[in-house]
């Protein structure tokens, strides 16, 4: 059970977050996402922002659904990257349609990328000295950033669909 040994790795994390401004983020790939998407769930992960690349699913059907505040769950999907998402909603999803972070419906923020396939959320062009868009995104929102990362629209054009089911657990 992977998601139990993160939820009880991230004590250490709420004991170092206690009394201090640190901003703490969860970032998980493929099956990762659903590790940390049922840890959130539990209420056991306790931090600031979750950032999936290349998630077949979170087991939940819903951003509200995790353990952080509304606008804190980020998603990244690569050009490319459609196998996983495609096969792993029926078995990483949540519901009865196996909804998983690229779907407009779950609420996460979907992060612009540039890069391409399942593998590529962590390239770095070494000739050019220069970082992916994706990972430039990836530390604006470690760094707490948000406002600087470049989310992709939505098909309405705006950036929260409008199918947003708001949670009892979040307030404004």
């Amino acid at each position: 059970m992977g998601w139990l040994r993160c939820a009880t790795g991230t004590p250490q994390c709420a004991a170092n977050k206690s009394g201090s401004d640190s901003h703490i983020t969860a970032i998980a790939h493929s099956y990762g996402t659903t590790v940390i998407g049922v840890a959130a769930k539990e209420g056991d992960l306790d931090v600031d922002d979750i950032v999936f690349a290349g998630s077949p699913g979170a087991r939940v059907d819903n951003a509200a659904d995790l353990d952080v505040a509304k606008g804190h769950v980020w998603n990244e999907h690569a050009k490319g990257d459609n196998a996983v998402n495609a096969t792993g909603r029926f078995f990483h999803g949540d519901g009865v349609s196996r909804i998983d972070p690229t779907d407009e419906i779950f609420g996460a923020n979907q992060v612009e990328t540039d890069t391409e396939g399942h593998s590529g959320y962590w390239d770095y062009e070494d000739d050019k000295n220069k970082p992916s868009l994706s990972i430039l995104n990836q530390g604006r929102v470690i760094t707490g950033k948000h406002d600087e990362v470049t989310l992709k629209p939505r098909s309405d054009g705006s950036l929260m669909p409008s199918n947003w089911r708001q949670p009892l657990n979040w307030d404004d």
